[in-house]
């Protein structure tokens, strides 16, 4: 349910901390986080710490409750963390405007955008980032569950597959990205401490080594009691997944105020089952020193019904020069299941819409119009030099990679978990 009213709140010195002013709880659909940590122990003192740094003081120009109840604040451009943080100089880069060369995506019959848009706009010298509270971080248990997202405490990104299936393609190329349609789920079912996902990785050097951007839809069960809406994600590492962060939380992502979507925002709508398909297309892309001066680095653009934009970046100087900085030499494409390692048996969770690509379009979920760039900024298919990989079949399946004039490259996947064939 929409709030009654935008938040209208007092900014105290420590960022992030609403006073003399209260979220509409009940209205917005959100509910209060219980602590299972005393709010004086070494762990929130680190997360109040963690709080206070992200933001100074008059960096948020205001803030508002959107239709799904998240907190959003307008935050200014030049004191958003990642610019204060990395010492980013605002003025001396320059958007990848000469890479918007490739047509846009056109929709299918049967297909509508998905809307990660804000459904308020921040002034435009400003950017829209989640308001993350206290009581968000605490309700994870540590700074680092909440960074990773993961309530059970197991290792969200861990070095090993033993916590995760895939139905994921690979293609093993010198790029400087790749860009995917995806349509959009809410799956049936995700158990709370599981995540279910779709979505595109660009990686560079080799496990347990590698670093990543990756961007798409993820839906965390338990997220709000029952509900587990997907949200649109993006996330990276820079030494194999013993740490690595989501979205705008670690001060790395550097968004612009010409952006409209949320980071960690949910999507308007999603599709359904024998009903509309909602596709959105995102592409990471490196923009060189060259063309990006100061801003170069591997950039975010969403694309979905005809709008689309540079979301922003991670700065080349968060990588290796031997790896993601100047380019990557893998693009993945695919679905993901986590469920925490104490499991005693496969979870329930559903893969995409939960059902077996063999059901096609309508009722499986799919990823199509698979592109790599090249260096130089050459766009290609990817239908050579592809390998595709499926950990657990009777759980979640792979339909192949196939090729449609109005398609391109193309492949379903998905399924439901646990059952008799998956155990």
């Amino acid at each position: 349910m929409s709030p009654t009213r935008p938040l209208a709140c007092l900014f105290l010195l420590v960022p992030l901390v609403l006073v003399g002013c209260r979220i509409e709880v009940e209205e917005a659909g959100r509910e209060e986080a219980s602590f299972p940590l005393t709010r004086g122990t070494t762990e929130v003192m680190r997360m109040r710490a963690y709080l206070a740094k992200m933001y100074e003081p008059g960096a948020v120009r205001e803030s508002f409750v959107d239709d799904f109840g998240d907190a959003i604040d307008c935050v200014e451009f030049r004191l958003q963390p990642a610019i204060r943080l990395q010492g980013i100089d605002p003025d001396r880069g320059r958007m990848p405007s000469e890479l918007d060369d490739e047509k846009p995506i056109a929709l299918l019959d049967g297909e509508s955008p998905a809307s990660a848009l804000t459904t308020r706009t921040c002034p435009s010298d400003t950017v829209s980032l989640r308001h993350y509270t206290l009581d968000d971080l605490v309700a994870y248990g540590t700074l680092d569950r909440f960074l990773q997202r993961n309530h059970e405490g197991q290792p969200v990104r861990d070095i090993g597959y033993e916590l995760h299936d895939h139905a994921q393609n690979f293609y093993f190329a010198r790029n400087w990205g790749g860009s995917t349609t995806l349509n959009v789920w809410t799956p049936p079912e995700v158990e709370k401490g599981n995540f279910s996902l779709s979505q595109v990785w660009v990686v560079a050097g080799e496990r347990p080594e590698e670093q990543t951007v990756e961007a798409g839809w993820i839906s965390y069960g338990g997220e709000r009691g029952s509900e587990h809406p997907p949200r649109l994600f993006i996330y990276t590492t820079s030494d194999g997944y013993r740490t690595g962060c989501h979205n705008a939380e670690c001060g790395r992502f550097i968004k612009m105020p010409s952006s409209k979507i949320v980071l960690d925002g949910r999507f308007s709508s999603t599709s359904e089952y024998k009903g509309a398909q909602l596709v959105f297309t995102m592409r990471w892309q490196l923009c060189p020193t060259s063309t990006c001066g100061d801003w170069a680095g591997w950039w975010l653009n969403y694309e979905a019904g005809g709008y689309s934009e540079w979301v922003g970046y991670y700065p080349r100087s968060l990588f290796d020069a031997a790896r993601l900085a100047d380019a990557a030499n893998q693009v993945s494409f695919g679905g993901e299941v986590y469920q925490p390692a104490l499991a005693t048996s496969h979870t329930t969770t559903d893969m995409g819409s939960g059902r077996f690509p063999s059901e096609g379009f309508g009722a499986a979920a799919y990823q199509r119009s698979l592109r790599l760039i090249a260096p130089g900024n050459v766009w290609r298919p990817v239908t050579d030099d592809r390998l595709f990989s499926v950990e657990k079949p009777g759980c979640y399946l792979h339909g192949g990679l196939e090729r449609a004039d109005n398609w391109g490259d193309y492949f379903f996947f998905g399924g439901p978990g646990r059952s008799e064939a998956c155990k």
